[in-house]
């Protein structure tokens, strides 16, 4: 049997209650559901006198109101570069209040924040996640990506933005929202969450309810599905892949974060019985699919304007997911491979996501066999491999304090210290290049101009 998409719990996951038949009961208050419940059917006002007997509801709600939730404008905000402060929340416009409910299960735990499932008791029947991080550059960017990609709707392949607003409190230590506030205070990515002056970030995203990209061949090829239905699946999840690619730069977006684990499956949940799809002035066509892959996590993405840059100072990507350009660059400040980050180099990071939706789990090993999935990292490189580009390391970070150096050759030796060829990476490093050359052979300056004056290289 295989895995039916439109059933989660076919993949393990945990399911909510069904919001259409829980009992008041089940919370031990037999008076009656209390007016405006969100998991009841026909709502109904409680006498004063059994007011309270709803208290234990009340406990499980988070009235975001009533812990200062506010929306900044991200224009403003972006023109600060997503720098705020606790200090600054009072200045800041309102969110709409609402009322969120929990139980308190994890979704995930990324570079950027925890994700928990929620219930937003003005729309009970929608299947949500709220990811907490703090409130900097990165949920901003975040927050700025989703809401142009939600308004310019050049591709279905997005989580639907449901809300957002940031705070200087976590949600309250009331029944499951305790549990959450408590993982948020142990989770790694707020280990410093007592010295930090940002205040914390909230989105509200559309669940998806099928796994991840990375997981699709232990829950699809592995498990028994006939070959035509995998490969129909893989079809269609392909094309709609590569269309991603090409519509985020139409939408001014460069994600810079791309891999099969920020990349979920979803059953499809729409009448229309074609998609439609325009890259350029192309239209597309086809039948509506049973699934479909939404990209997720854009705290590293880029957002074009006119004029910008697409130059950077950092990797961003996952190594298992990078490309080339972001690994081979120029010794030389001055040098012809420069680090930018332009779509082709999302675009590799799709076609390994690709790789890893039909090989299987890139982080899997097997009998003593290391990566056996990944096309590159699966070779053993020699031992002295990983000791030159420790040394590498190590001799940039001598050289950007070493003022014997101009100023720029020391900045530009920082940068790739600090932001592309670091200690903590050159073992992982050095199998991938390793097997780069397995697999690809070694670039020259006739195929790639440039490259034989690259410090890797």
């Amino acid at each position: 049997m295989g895995i039916n998409l439109l059933n989660p719990s076919s993949l393990g996951y945990l399911e909510f209650p069904n919001v259409s038949t829980m009992e008041s009961t089940s919370y031990g208050c037999t008076l009656g559901k209390r007016k405006g419940f969100a998991f009841s059917r026909k709502p109904l006002a409680l006498p004063p006198a059994k007011q309270q007997c709803s208290s234990s509801l009340i406990d499980e709600e988070w009235h975001i109101a009533y812990s200062n939730a506010r929306k900044p404008n991200l224009d403003v905000i972006r023109s600060r570069n997503g720098k705020i402060t606790v200090s600054n929340i009072s200045l800041m416009p309102l969110a709409k209040a609402k009322i969120y409910r929990t139980y308190g299960f994890q979704e995930g735990e990324g570079t950027y924040g925890s994700v928990f499932r929620v219930i937003d008791s003005a729309f009970p029947d929608r299947e949500l996640v709220m990811k907490i991080s703090l409130a900097n550059s990165n949920f901003f960017a975040e927050v700025s990506a989703l809401h142009a990609l939600n308004h310019e709707r050049k591709t279905p392949n997005i989580p639907t933005l449901h809300d957002w607003f940031i705070s200087d409190q976590l949600p309250p230590d009331n029944r499951y929202w305790s549990s959450v506030s408590e993982k948020i205070r142990n989770a790694p990515q707020f280990k410093n969450l007592f010295k930090t002056k940002s205040p914390f970030g909230y989105l509200v995203l559309e669940k998806a309810n099928a796994g991840s990209l990375s997981n699709f061949s232990q829950n699809h090829i592995s498990n028994g599905t006939p070959p035509q239905e995998i490969w129909k699946m893989i079809d269609t999840i392909l094309f709609q892949l590569v269309f991603t690619a090409a519509a985020l730069p139409e939408s001014a977006i460069i994600h810079r974060d791309i891999g099969g684990s920020n990349i979920m499956l979803t059953a499809v949940d729409d009448p229309n019985r074609w998609w439609y799809f325009r890259v350029g002035k192309q239209l597309f066509r086809f039948l509506r699919p049973t699934v479909k892959p939404v990209l997720i996590d854009y705290g590293s993405a880029h957002i074009l304007e006119v004029g910008s840059s697409m130059k950077t100072d950092f990797r961003f990507t996952t190594l298992r997911y990078r490309a080339p350009e972001m690994i081979f660059l120029s010794s030389s400040p001055s040098g012809l491979l420069q680090p930018v980050f332009a779509p082709p180099t999302d675009l590799f990071s799709i076609a390994l996501s690709i790789l890893e939706m039909i090989l299987g789990d890139f982080t899997a090993h097997s009998r003593g066999n290391k990566y056996q999935n990944h096309p590159f990292l699966r070779h053993d490189p020699p031992p002295l491999l990983a000791m030159k580009l420790k040394e590498l390391s190590q001799k940039l970070k001598t050289d950007e304090n070493d003022l014997s150096l101009d100023y720029v050759h020391r900045t530009w030796a920082g940068t790739l210290h600090s932001g592309f060829i670091t200690v903590d990476e050159g073992v992982l490093m050095a199998r991938y290049i390793w097997g780069m050359y397995i697999e690809l052979g070694i670039p020259n300056n006739r195929k790639w101009p440039g490259v034989e004056e690259t410090s890797i290289w």
